[in-house]
């Protein structure tokens, strides 16, 4: 459970990384 709980946060986190990075890229163009 625990393991699943750790991968479930991690793929948040990833998650907002990419719409950071998306809105960077959308704020460039």
């Amino acid at each position: 459970m625990i393991t699943l709980y750790r991968y479930y946060l991690n793929s948040l986190l990833l998650g907002r990384q990419q719409n950071k990075l998306l809105n960077a890229i959308r704020e460039k163009s």
